[in-house]
């Protein structure tokens, strides 16, 4: 039986059904060929609840070997954080795509994401990369 790696992509709703998604998708093909790429927004029914479809995100994170993210203009929202900080849980191989490059994350990385929902009160606008692109781009 053979075994295939899985690979999460987190990535903002509003980059769902874009030019910069099937960018993304094809750069993580490049990096990661052998890899099964889960796609929450081909893999997931989008219409539940978004309680259902965060279990439905948790479980295919679980079960996947590595995840990679990407911000929109140095925002995640909270779904895409908490589906980061689950994979960094779990030890699995976490990567920042940014400007068409892959960047390891660790946990204590990940810290450097500041949490800006209370100032902006939309969990689609959740926490700041700013701070996690400084530190990748040294």
């Amino acid at each position: 039986m053979i075994d295939i790696k899985k690979l999460y992509y987190a990535h903002h709703m509003f980059k769902y059904n874009t030019k910069e998604e099937k960018q993304e998708i094809e750069l993580i093909e490049k990096k990661f060929p052998n890899f099964l790429i889960i796609n929450p927004n081909e893999w997931i029914c989008q219409d539940n609840s978004e309680q259902a479809i965060m279990k439905q995100c948790y479980h295919f994170v679980k079960m996947s070997d590595v995840l990679v993210f990407s911000s929109l203009n140095t925002i995640i929202g909270r779904g895409v954080y908490e589906e980061v900080q689950l994979a960094l849980e779990k030890n699995k191989d976490v990567y920042y795509l940014l400007d068409n490059n892959f960047y390891k994350i660790n946990l204590r990385d990940f810290l450097k994401v500041n949490i800006i929902y209370d100032k902006t009160k939309d969990f689609r606008k959740y926490a700041s990369t700013k701070d996690l692109e400084k530190l990748v781009r040294r």
